[in-house]
């Protein structure tokens, strides 16, 4: 929530936003905005885009939207190879 009410602020000066309002090209600034002004890795990015997927879909099966703002976004998670750990 705080990653979002950031989002809102920087890019429309606004604490808070009509769920019908979110579309697929808020979806995308979202994205970018978590890679470039937060510096999220992918997968950290990705994360918390699933978590605002999972609203929007409570919010869909609520009635609240009529359309699914996440169609046609895709991201992959990407495998990350942790070294192993030395204890000399």
């Amino acid at each position: 929530m705080k990653h979002t009410q950031e989002f809102l602020n920087w890019k429309y000066k606004i604490s808070d936003i009509d769920i019908t309002k979110i579309d697929h090209a808020f979806i995308m600034d979202y994205d970018f905005w978590l890679r470039s002004e937060r510096k999220c890795a992918n997968n950290t990015a990705i994360k918390y885009i699933k978590n605002f997927k999972k609203i929007m879909r409570l919010c869909m099966a609520n009635g609240w939207l009529s359309k699914d703002p996440f169609l046609g976004y895709k991201a992959k998670i990407k495998e990350v190879e942790r070294p192993l750990s030395y204890k000399g």
